[in-house]
This record gives C-alpha cells, sequence and structure tokens, in this order.
C-alpha cells in the first residue's frame, strides 16, 4: 500500500512525532510504502503532498488538527484517522473544533485509538460513529543514546528527580504542576529533590510565565528538550515520572515509563487511568491533597519507590500494533 502518514507535529520531542516515526517504521517493515507529512501549514501543502504521492491510504494523527486539513481539500483519498484526547476531551466542546471534528469522524473510513477508553467516550457522545471504532494496541521504542543527568545537567546524583516531560502548552498542566510543588514546604523534601520538565515550548505565552516560575523555584528546574534517542536513559536515572496533563489519549513518556519500570505519579484523568495502575506500577491524583500525600510517600519511602518499580519489557514487543494498524490500513482501503 502506499501511505500518507500526516502528522500535526514536526518537533522530534512531542509525542505525535514520535506516534508518526514508530508507525511508519511499523508499516515500512511490513513492505509498504509510507511518507510522513509532518506539520504541513495549510490544506494546500496536505493537497499538493497527496497530489505528488498518490496515497492509496491517509493515516492521520489527530481527528482536528489533521482531519481538518483533509475535508479543507477535498478528502482526496480514504482516511484511519487516530484520534488524540484532546480531540475527544477537550475539541467536542470548543464551538470552533466540534462541527469539524463531528464531520471527520463521521466521513472517516477508520477511527483508531490506542487509549479504548477513549473509543468508549466517543461512542457515547457520538453513537452513530460506533461502527467504524477500532483499538489499536500500542508498544514502546526506547531509545538508546546515553544523556547523563550529572553531566549534561550537572545534577547531583543523589538528588531525587521527579521528572515531567511534556510539550510546554496549558493542557499539559505544567504551570499548575509547579505551583502544586511550590506549597510543600522544602524540608519536607527528603531526601532532596529536584522537580525537573523537558519538552519543546508548543505556547509562546504560556511558555514565557511558566519559564519565569521556573527561575524563582530552586528546588525546580527546565532541562530543555531532550532527544527521543535520550530520553529512556533519563528515565532510568529518575525516582518518578509525573503527568499533570487535563487531556492525554496515552502519554508516550508514561509508556516509555511503564515499559522501563519507573513509578508514575499522575493526575486521575482517563488516559492516565488506563496505563497506570495504582500500586502496581505508580498512584493517581486528584485534588492538591492527594497530590502532596502521594509525592511524600513516595519521596521519603524508596521501599515504595522500589514496590512500584515494575519494568514491562513486553511493551517493546511492536508486532501487534504494527499487524493491526496494517490491518486498519487494508480496511481503510477496501472502503
Amino acid at each position: 500500500m502506499r501511505i500518507l502518514l500526516c502528522s500535526p507535529e514536526a518537533q522530534a520531542a512531542t509525542g505525535n512525532a514520535n506516534s508518526a516515526r514508530r508507525y511508519q517504521a511499523l508499516l515500512q517493515q511490513r513492505g509498504h510504502q509510507v511518507e510522513a507529512l509532518l506539520a504541513p501549514a495549510d490544506a494546500a501543502v496536505f493537497a499538493a503532498a497527496c497530489q505528488r504521492f498518490q496515497p492509496e491510504v491517509l493515516l492521520l494523527i489527530h481527528a482536528w488538527r489533521s482531519g481538518r486539513l483533509w475535508l479543507e481539500s477535498g478528502r482526496l483519498a480514504p482516511a484511519l484517522v487516530v484520534l488524540s484526547g484532546t480531540d475527544v476531551n477537550q475539541g467536542l466542546d470548543l464551538p470552533d473544533q466540534a462541527p469539524v471534528i463531528r464531520q471527520v469522524l463521521q466521513t472517516a473510513t477508520v477511527v483508531a485509538a490506542h487509549n479504548p477508553q477513549l473509543l468508549d467516550q466517543l461512542g457515547q457522545r457520538l453513537p452513530q460513529c460506533c461502527q467504524r471504532l477500532r483499538a489499536l494496541p500500542v508498544s514502546v521504542q526506547l531509545g538508546r543514546q546515553p544523556c547523563s543527568l550529572q553531566q549534561h545537567y550537572g545534577i547531583d546524583p543523589t538528588t531525587l528527580v521527579l521528572l515531567c516531560p511534556a510539550g510546554l502548552r496549558p493542557v499539559k498542566g505544567v504551570l499548575d504542576l509547579l505551583h502544586w510543588y511550590n506549597a510543600l514546604p522544602p524540608e519536607r523534601l527528603l531526601p532532596p529533590c529536584l522537580l525537573a520538565f523537558c519538552g519543546p515550548v508548543l505556547d509562546e505565552s504560556y511558555s514565557r510565565c511558566f519559564l519565569a516560575a521556573v527561575r524563582q523555584q530552586p528546588l525546580a528546574r527546565y532541562l530543555g528538550v531532550i532527544a527521543p534517542d535520550a530520553m529512556a536513559d533519563v528515565l532510568r536515572q529518575s525516582a518518578l515520572v509525573l503527568n499533570h496533563s487535563e487531556s492525554e489519549g496515552l502519554s508516550g513518556a508514561l509508556l516509555e515509563a511503564a515499559c522501563l519500570g519507573r513509578p508514575i505519579l499522575a493526575r486521575d484523568i482517563p488516559g492516565n487511568r488506563a496505563l497506570v495502575q495504582p500500586g502496581v506500577n505508580g498512584l493517581l491524583y486528584r485534588d492538591q491533597q492527594e497530590f502532596h500525600r502521594h509525592l511524600l510517600q513516595l519521596v521519603q519511602h524508596a521501599s515504595l519507590r522500589q514496590q512500584l518499580s515494575r519494568p514491562q519489557p513486553q511493551m517493546l514487543d511492536g508486532s501487534a500494533e504494527g499487524d493491526a494498524l496494517e490491518q486498519l490500513c487494508r480496511l481503510t482501503m477496501a472502503g
């Protein structure tokens, strides 16, 4: 098959770009011609790519950001849409996005998601789409590039690194997380801790506010963008991996953390509930009080962190995801 894969993000450290690379590799391994179109500026760029490559199938990551271009360009090929968490949890409630997302979901041949809970939510809201909804297994590809936190960032190896990998934009909640963390007296965070954020700037105004706030907190730091190939090594050196997002499909960073057996502390939202098993590989919190309680437990008790450190190497096997993705592309092409 000739498959044009469209991702709304070109920055390598974003979840969408990581998914695009993984999908492309899995489908190419199965003998298909796959071209990636990253962050097309508008429908004209999208249409030009379609006319040049002549795809049999369009694999669109994100119903709003990629699906919109597909509609505006005249639906030049049958589409398989892979949902994001924001498509369902936010976009369907926004007046400017909801009509477009609904049209994309109702006209795409297949609509898929890695998180079955997301499909359940969508099916309840748009029952007319149920026949085209499909669950897609997920796998993890770990990078092999070394990245010493001590050598690259001067972080004392005795410091507990609390890592929050997230792009800097409102839905990821990094500024809110920083405020919650700041509310804890430093003397309670023993052994010494560092709340370390990493991820690309995706919203300029929000990022300026966040970076200004980080500079005022000696126990927090922004590490910048960590190369995807180095993320696994940074995760291995972290005591905890945090996620404070308002919305997730399935967080790629948390998938890597779960695969490596790094304990997770995450906001209790559907996307995180699908991945974090409380008491098994992490803890979930619903409010600031619960966040403080869980964080202090995890910081102060190495035995609890060890209890939640359960690697899941089976997540490295991409055969189920690749086979399912290929099958969904064939289903899309057949119409």
